[in-house]
This record gives structure tokens, sequence and C-alpha cells, in this order.
């Protein structure tokens, strides 16, 4: 069992049942249960195609994946009766705009300098803002603020009612634009600007143009050309393509309409299919225990960021899934924001992108296409998954560290 139980008088504390995941639930089980099946099915032709010196026995094979199914199943529900809860401190907030906060994070204990040179962080609107803060021995915000550095942290929040109407170039207008005026003010002049994930994609644009306001840009795992996709997204679009994505915007505003917007699950969805048995194995080498204590909380911390993701205003979700996924907008040169197109060619800025040869999320193809746009772009290769370039310990010298030293020389 994980060492994740906190003691008391000599019994373990169990803390409520995280009820809700892994979201979607159903869709995690038919996948693993899937390959599994095929494991078995297949097993006899493993010795004729080499894969094997004696074709396995597929009694042997069907009880190990039986097995590999407990432990999953195990591996879940110590996660969801695991005691620790994220309770990390919000930075005050220095401006705001319905349910956006731009948050200072000059402002926290760990800051070097509570006046120092701003830097506007802008994550994705898909997942939730604080996995840039997930925990304090693995915040990339908080290293930045040690550094001396002010991370002002644009959390585009969980949507209102009445901001389910707005579209990405509503919320760049009227969130990024001022977020980016109030960090350059506080600097005295352009500041940099880090995007992780689609906040890099915004980034990008910001630098582009937006140009005055912007002395550099860092990119982190951030997709571009959407043409480079891993198989499973190419089999999904192809099936999507023929109708130039019609189906796709319309079942999304049919969903919107109902529901009011695009629940996190559906997005869940598709990054379940990106690594059909992610959730086996992880979960089973979590029910096997966790070396330390630091190592069990960190995987829940990471859990819990994974299963709270916001609804996401379905025209938004329409730009992500159909105009940037299905039919490249941004990496066909066709994607406007602030009023014109977004050219990489045209940042002129000290430019660093992380890309990940690991990354699902934005396949290495994905993220060096933008790399490879932008003129003289320092490209780092960090041997990290997507999420694991931001949360993960490892992450401090391969990410954090040459984000500071990149700092330094402007």
């Amino acid at each position: 069992m994980p060492k994740v139980q906190a003691m008391s008088d000599g019994q373990p504390i169990i803390a409520e049942h995280r009820i809700a995941g892994p979201t979607p639930l159903p869709l995690h089980l038919a996948l693993a249960g899937h390959a599994l099946q095929q494991g078995v099915a297949l097993a006899p032709l493993a010795e004729h195609y080499g894969l094997s010196e004696s074709a396995p026995m597929q009694g042997a094979v069907l009880i190990s994946a039986l097995e590999q199914l407990s432990s999953m199943f195990n591996g879940i529900e110590t996660w969801r009766r695991a005691p620790y809860r994220r309770s990390v401190e919000r930075p005050p907030a220095i401006w705001s705009e319905g349910s956006s906060h731009l948050l200072d994070y000059g402002a926290t204990p760990e800051a070097a300098n509570p006046n120092g040179p701003p830097i506007l962080v802008i994550p994705s609107m898909i997942n939730r803002a604080y996995v840039l803060d997930l925990m304090p021995e693995t915040s990339l915000l908080r290293s930045l603020a040690a550094a001396g550095y002010r991370p002002l942290l644009l959390d585009w929040g969980q949507p209102t009612p009445r901001e389910q109407e707005l579209t990405l170039e509503d919320m760049i207008a009227a969130r990024l634009r001022p977020a980016l005026a109030i960090a350059r003010v506080l600097g005295g002049g352009p500041v940099p600007v880090l995007g992780y994930c689609m906040g890099g994609t915004l980034a990008a644009a910001l630098a582009a143009n937006a140009a005055q306001d912007v002395r550099a840009v860092i990119t982190i795992g951030t997709p571009w050309d959407f043409e480079k996709r891993i198989w499973v997204t190419e089999r999904i679009a192809d099936a999507l393509k023929p109708d130039g994505g019609l189906s796709l915007r319309y079942s999304l505003r049919g969903m919107g309409f109902a529901l009011g917007a695009i629940p996190d699950v559906v997005f869940q969805s598709l990054f379940a299919q990106l690594d059909p048995t992610g959730t086996l194995r992880k979960f089973a080498r979590f029910s096997e225990g966790c070396d330390t204590e630091t190592d069990a909380k960190h995987f829940v911390a990471v859990e819990d960021w994974l299963n709270d993701g916001p609804p996401v205003p379905t025209s938004i979700a329409e730009t992500v899934l159909v105009d940037w996924h299905l039919l490249n907008t941004t990496g066909s040169g066709l994607w406007s924001a602030l009023g014109r197109r977004v050219d990489p060619a045209a940042i002129s800025q000290p430019s660093l992108c992380f890309c990940s040869p690991n990354d699902r999320i934005a396949p290495p193809g994905s993220a060096e296409a933008l790399a490879g746009l932008i003129p003289n772009a320092e490209v780092l290769r960090p041997n990290l998954g997507h999420v694991g370039m931001v949360v993960s310990r490892r992450s401090k010298a391969s990410v954090v560290d040459p984000i500071i030293g990149f700092l330094k020389k402007l």
C-alpha cells in the first residue's frame, strides 16, 4: 500500500472517497480490458513472430491479465481513499475579470523579490491552472519566484453561466490582453510571456501580434501543427474529416446548448485514448506502493488535478477541437488572434521552446513545428511527459533551471 495514510491513535485516517474518477471510469476500464483481451487472444502467435522463445499458454496470459486488472482496481481504490488533499495557499489576485484572476506569485513566501521582473504565465483553458503550482516542492511558479522573478499567473477560472458564450477571441481580448498590459506596467516595459500547453499557443499569438509588449516568449509542451499527430488521434481525425468537421462542430453545439458548456469528461475521454493502457499501468504501479510518502502524495496530487478539469465554453471547445485539431488552422497559417493571422515567423523576440519526445498531448512534430517557424528559437527536449515537464521533481533541472538561465540572459 502506498504510504499515504496519516496515523492518529494508531488508526489510519481514511478520507472520504474520490468517487468521480478516474474520469471517465467506464472508458478507462474498457480500454484496459480490451488491451488485455487482445494480449490473451494473440499469445499463441508470440513464438511465431519471434516475440517469445516459447509460446505462452493462454491460460497463463489470462491469469496475468486478471492480476493486472486487479492491481489497477486496487490502485484506484487506494487513490480514492488517500487522505492527502491539496492545501497550497492561493496568491493574491491583482486584477480580475469575471471568473479570471491574475495571481501574483511575487507575494508568496517563497518570493525572493516581491517587485522582481514580472513574467506573464498563461496556462491552458482545458485544465485547471494550478498544475503550475501543484505542490510547494514542485511548483514551477514558486521556483521562479524564489529565483527573484515575479510570475503573474492568468488563472482563467471556471466559466459562470454568463461566460459560457465567450469565444477564444473574447478571452484573448478581454482577459489575456489586459493581463499583459498590467504586467507591462509593473515591469516598466515589455515582459517575458510563458505559456504551457494551449497557453503556449496563445503566448505565440501575443509575441507575434502584440510584439511591443512582449520581451521574450517561452513555450512548454505547446501544440502547433496538428497534422503531426500520434496514430490514435490520426484515426479519430480521419473519421471526422470528410465533412470538414461539421458533424463534430454541431455535436459540440448541441451538447453546449443542452448543458451550457462542454463538460470536462469530453476532453478526458480524448486524453484517455492517447494512451489506452496508461491508466492500467499507472494505477497498477501505484497499488504496489511508492518508495516514499512524498512520492505517494505527488501521485495523488497529480491524479486529483487530472480529474478536476473545468467545463469549457462551447465556442472555445469548437476552436480547439475543430479549428485547431481537425482543420489545423494554426499549422496552416489560418488562425487569427488580436485582429490578424498569427505568423510565428514574425516573432523576433528571444524564444525558448520545450518540446518533449515523450509528449502525447503536444507530440514532438507538433511542438517543434512552432519552434521551427520562430527565427532563432532555442529548443530543449526534456525527457519528461507533457505533465511531467511542470510537476515532476526532475523538471527543476530539465525545465525550471533552463528557464531561469534564459531569463537571466535577457
